[in-house]
């Protein structure tokens, strides 16, 4: 699994298709500080590769690999989707 992450991240500098700094859309990252899969420095490296601006990561204290079974993050992951949504809507037009 090592070497697919380092694809997927993307730490070969082989072309597949999109660069990361070039990624048009803000990025999110949960990570879990007892992740046994994958290392802080690889989630440090795409917030780098990224910028600040454009990729943010949230440290959850305690949290391994498995955030999707951590009931808070997947919470806050779905608060943070609908607030996307929300600020997204056309404004409701009001008929007379």
């Amino acid at each position: 699994t090592h070497n697919d992450l380092l694809q997927i991240l993307n730490h070969d500098r082989q072309p597949w298709g999109f660069s990361y700094t070039a990624y048009p859309h803000n990025v999110r990252i949960w990570y879990g500080d007892r992740d046994e899969k994958i290392a802080e420095n690889a989630v440090r490296w795409m917030e780098n590769a990224m910028g600040p601006d454009k990729c943010q990561v949230k440290v959850i204290k305690g949290a391994d690999h498995s955030l999707m079974f951590k009931s808070s993050v997947v919470i806050e992951v779905l608060e943070h989707i609908a607030e996307y949504w929300r600020d997204c809507e056309p404004p409701s037009s009001s008929f007379l």
